[in-house]
C-alpha cells in the first residue's frame, strides 16, 4: 500500500498556500521536558483557528447576506464559536492533556450538533457550510488521539471515524466533478470505483474487522486513489477540484498511517508537465513600397 501526495502543478501549489486549508501534518509531538508540560503540536493550534474562522465567517454570512435562517440558529453558531474560542485560550495556556481533552470534548459535542442542524436543512449552502465546519472538527480529533497513542497498537475507534471522514469527503469530490464545466468521463469512472472501495472499507471499519482485513480493504482504495490523483492532475480543472481533492488525499494518508500499511515515505506522484508558453510567430520580412525622389534619393516604406 502506497502513502500518495496529491501533486499538482507548480503554480496551484502556490495558490494553495495562503488558505489555510492545509496545516501540516500532525502526529505525537516532541515528549516534555522534565517538569514541563506537554508542548502543542502546531497542527492542532492550526486546526483550532481552522475551525473558528469557519464559524466566524458562517455567522456573518447569516448577519450580512445570507438573509433569515431556522430560528435559533445564530444563537447556536454563536455558543459554538464561544466553545472553540473557549478551548484555544486552553491550548495557549498548555494546562494539561487532561484539562485539554475536557475542553475538545465540551467544544466537539457543541460542533457536533449544529453539524448535524446544517446537515438536516433543505438549504444546500448550509449543508456545504457543515461539510466545511466538520473537517477542521475531525483533523483536531485526529491530531489530539494521536498526541497521546501507541503507534504500534492503531486506534481502532480513530479508524472507523477517520474512514466514516474520508466516506464524507470522497462524495463531495465526487458531487464536485459532476459540476466541472467539461464532462471528464474517465475521471468520474475513477472516482466512482475509489468512492466505493472507501464505503466498503468504513463498512469494514464500522464492522470490528481485524487488522488484516482492514488493510487488505485499504489496498483497494490506495489503488484506486492512485488512479484519481493521476487523473486531477492531468485535469484542466485542477485548481477548481484542489481543495476538496486535498482533503480527500490528507484523510486517505492519515489512514495509512494509522494502520501502519508500510514503512518508509509515500511514493510521489508525478506532476503534469508544464504546458509551454506560446511562441510569437516566426520573424519575416515585412514587404516594402520603394519611393525614389529626385534629388534626395531612394527610400524604402514598410507597407
Amino acid at each position: 500500500m502506497k502513502r500518495l501526495s496529491l501533486v499538482l502543478l507548480l503554480g496551484l501549489l502556490l495558490t494553495s498556500l495562503p488558505l489555510g486549508a492545509q496545516p501540516p501534518r500532525s502526529g505525537p509531538g516532541r515528549g516534555p521536558g522534565p517538569g514541563q508540560r506537554g508542548a502543542v503540536p502546531q497542527g492542532i493550534e492550526q486546526w483550532a483557528r481552522q475551525l473558528e474562522n469557519e464559524l466566524d465567517h458562517l455567522e456573518e454570512d447569516l448577519y450580512y447576506q445570507r438573509g433569515t435562517y431556522p430560528q435559533g440558529l445564530a444563537e447556536q453558531i454563536d455558543q459554538t464559536s464561544r466553545a472553540v474560542a473557549r478551548f484555544r485560550q486552553v491550548l495557549r495556556r498548555n494546562e494539561g492533556p487532561q484539562r485539554l481533552m475536557r475542553e475538545f470534548r465540551e467544544m466537539d459535542q457543541q460542533v457536533h450538533r449544529l453539524v448535524q442542524r446544517l446537515e438536516a436543512s433543505n438549504d444546500g449552502w448550509l449543508r456545504r457550510q457543515a461539510a466545511r465546519i466538520r473537517y477542521p472538527d475531525e483533523q483536531l480529533h485526529f491530531a489530539l488521539q494521536q498526541r497521546g497513542d501507541d503507534r504500534q497498537h492503531p486506534n481502532r475507534e480513530l479508524i472507523a471515524r477517520h474512514a466514516h471522514l474520508l466516506e464524507r469527503e470522497a462524495r463531495s469530490l465526487q458531487d464536485l466533478v459532476t459540476r466541472m464545466p467539461r464532462r471528464d468521463d474517465d475521471l468520474r469512472r475513477a472516482l466512482g470505483e475509489f468512492a466505493e472501495a472507501v464505503e466498503h472499507f468504513h463498512q469494514t471499519a464500522e464492522g470490528g474487522a481485524d487488522l488484516q482485513h482492514l488493510n487488505r480493504d485499504f489496498r483497494e482504495i490506495d489503488e484506486t486513489w492512485e488512479q484519481v490523483v493521476q487523473r486531477i492532475n492531468r485535469s484542466a480543472y485542477g485548481l477548481f477540484l484542489r481543495r476538496s481533492a486535498q482533503n480527500v488525499n490528507r484523510v486517505h494518508n492519515q489512514i495509512y498511517e494509522l494502520l501502519a500499511a508500510a514503512p518508509g515515505p509515500p511514493p510521489q506522484v508525478a506532476p503534469p508537465q508544464a504546458v509551454p508558453p506560446p511562441q510569437p510567430p516566426p520573424r519575416r520580412p515585412r514587404p516594402t513600397i520603394d519611393i525614389e525622389i529626385p534629388g534626395l534619393g531612394r527610400f524604402s516604406i514598410p507597407r
